[in-house]
């Protein structure tokens, strides 16, 4: 990976840390002759412009604004400052990148077993991004010799174009190029021109050739089919869809890369965010701000010091409009992973949390790409509302589906939500006789910090202080000051981590009546979970400092719930 220093681009490759803040690899060890000090003096390197530029200041003994301007920050809403308060986004409000980690569903050694040459079906009803669907394939035993039909859905047009995309870039060029590619269509706000040329040159002309079929009404759905090396991409999508995919990959050599940048940065970098951004930055290691920050600033998904001349072209996966940027501020690439699967990376440079990112992406999408030629697989990509899903797909194949496993984590996050949810998609669940391991999988988010009162906050907050406390020191001099000082509210916020979630989602189970919704359609709670834990993120009883860490530095509270759900009889 090329890096800059100055006016110069150094090609050679890294292997050596810098010693002083482990940030980037270098060729050489005087390559950075200096430490992470805003005083010193330094080379024209790339961490020590970040250092000495505006958002330098996140380093070392840097505290939020608010706290040293001693105000109360931004975020608070005074009308409800007598309970939980929440963080509101700012921006669009698509989900490219996900919020939660992925997920294996099929979970083989678990259920069906690993032996099993079965064929099998999946829908997941709100896919949103590939992530779950790659992580299951990943998982495929070598042995595997059955058939594998996947029905993607979702109901907003950009995330099912980018699916449409980066799937087609992993069945039309070799694994070490697609990975590169896709890891770059998906996450990086920029391109080089030559990586977007090679996009144009194989796959748009797949997409043209979409166009000169028998011309369909714009709005009609059609089907239309894709088969690289025994594996099969089915499109279900209107006419207009391909169109507008067309439209975007060429109105992007025209976007002029100053004006895209300004458009992204006016929600990432915007000025009365300030005390929102400073709260998510404070709680993270001092090195790790300066990588968050320089991703906000650039939307690049790179190593630190890789560099980012050639990154000059709006991705069109992203800008599908000149008007707006489509996702909140508050948008991480991380937010999708565990940290502490990332961080298991033996790459040297390791505040580079960023860059850790980048090659555990790589290397994921690289294995995906290298499986896909040994598969008899099918992908069926959709686009609607999850609801309409059960009366439209028996129309779509000409016959009634029956799955092995229904993913409705993104569909149904609340009690009406689910109620519908399971009385729309049981019936599609394969019976018992057809597969005993046959599951539907639902998620809550946040129920429980939802649904938690002031008084769960209260009893639980003079039960645990002390415990926090393990991990995060709060003495009484930071109580003294106020109970908006950047300390306070950090120790605040990691209270929530350990919450009593049992007891308030008990709660919700029966004020929700979800056992009751679940038998009115034959299904039923699996008592033991064998797809995903309930509480996946969840602290352990007896955590460790880094068990704490690799939760109180991601963007997840350990809220996260899931619910499994199978043919009653």
């Amino acid at each position: 990976m090329a890096q800059k220093y100055g006016s110069r681009r150094c090609t050679k490759v890294g292997f050596k840390t810098c010693r002083d803040c482990h940030l980037v690899l270098v060729c050489y060890r005087s390559a950075f002759p200096f430490a992470l000090d805003l005083s010193l003096t330094t080379l024209g390197s790339t961490v020590a412009k970040y250092v000495k530029s505006p958002i330098g200041q996140y380093i070392k003994s840097w505290r939020p604004s608010w706290d040293t301007e001693d105000r109360v920050p931004t975020f608070i809403d005074n009308q409800i400052l007598e309970g939980p308060f929440v963080l509101h986004d700012f921006g669009g409000t698509k989900t490219f990148w996900g919020r939660v980690p992925a997920i294996d569903l099929l979970q083989l050694k678990d259920n069906e077993g690993r032996a099993i040459s079965q064929d099998l079906v999946l829908l997941l009803a709100g896919c949103g991004d590939l992530r779950s669907l790659i992580k299951t394939i990943n998982a495929l035993p070598e042995a595997y010799t059955g058939c594998l039909d996947v029905d993607l859905n979702d109901k907003e047009e950009m995330v099912v174009a980018r699916n449409v995309i980066l799937l087609l870039v992993a069945l039309n060029f070799p694994p070490n190029e697609a990975s590169v590619l896709m890891l770059h269509l998906w996450y990086s706000a920029f391109l080089p021109k030559d990586l977007l040329q090679s996009v144009q040159t194989k796959i748009v002309p797949l997409l043209q050739g979409l166009l000169t079929l028998e011309r369909e009404e714009p709005t009609s759905i059609s089907r239309r089919t894709f088969s690289f090396h025994g594996v099969t991409l089915t499109a279900f999508l209107p006419g207009s869809f391909w169109e507008k995919i067309l439209s975007d990959f060429a109105r992007c050599f025209s976007t002029p890369f100053s004006e895209a940048a300004a458009l992204r940065q006016s929600v990432t970098m915007a000025a009365h965010r300030q005390d929102y951004v400073d709260r998510a930055l404070f709680r993270l290691p001092p090195p790790w701000r300066l990588a968050h920050m320089r991703f906000r600033e650039d939307g690049l998904l790179l190593p630190f010091g890789a560099s980012r001349d050639e990154f000059n072209i709006p991705n069109p996966l992203f800008f599908q409009t000149t008007e707006s940027w489509p996702m909140p501020d508050s948008a991480d690439p991380l937010d999708g992973w565990k940290l502490a699967e990332i961080l298991q990376s033996s790459y040297g440079a390791t505040n580079d949390i960023h860059g850790q990112l980048y090659l555990h992406v790589l290397g994921f999408l690289r294995e995906f790409c290298e499986k896909l030629p040994g598969l008899k697989l099918t992908i069926s990509l959709l686009n609607m509302d999850a609801f309409d899903l059960p009366t439209n797909l028996g129309m779509f194949y000409g016959k009634e589906r029956a799955y092995d496993r229904i993913d409705l984590a993104s569909v149904a996050k609340t009690g009406p939500q689910l109620a519908e949810a399971l009385d729309s998609f049981g019936p599609l669940l394969q019976s018992k006789t057809q597969n005993p391991r046959a599951t539907v999988l639902t998620m809550f988010p946040d129920i429980a910090l939802r649904m938690r009162t002031f008084a769960d906050q209260k009893n639980w907050l003079s039960r645990k202080t002390v415990t926090v406390q393990q991990f995060l020191s709060l003495d009484s001099a930071d109580l003294s000051h106020g109970c908006y000082k950047a300390d306070y509210l950090n120790f605040l916020s990691a209270h929530d981590l350990f919450l009593n979630r049992n007891a308030i989602f008990n709660r919700f189970i029966q004020s929700a009546r979800l056992a009751q919704i679940a038998t009115s359609v034959g299904l039923e709670m699996k008592p033991k979970h064998t797809v995903i834990a309930k509480w996946p993120l969840r602290l352990p009883k007896s955590p460790t400092k880094h068990d704490f860490e690799m939760l109180h530095w991601s963007s997840h509270h350990g809220s996260e719930r899931y619910i499994e759900w199978q043919r009653a009889r």
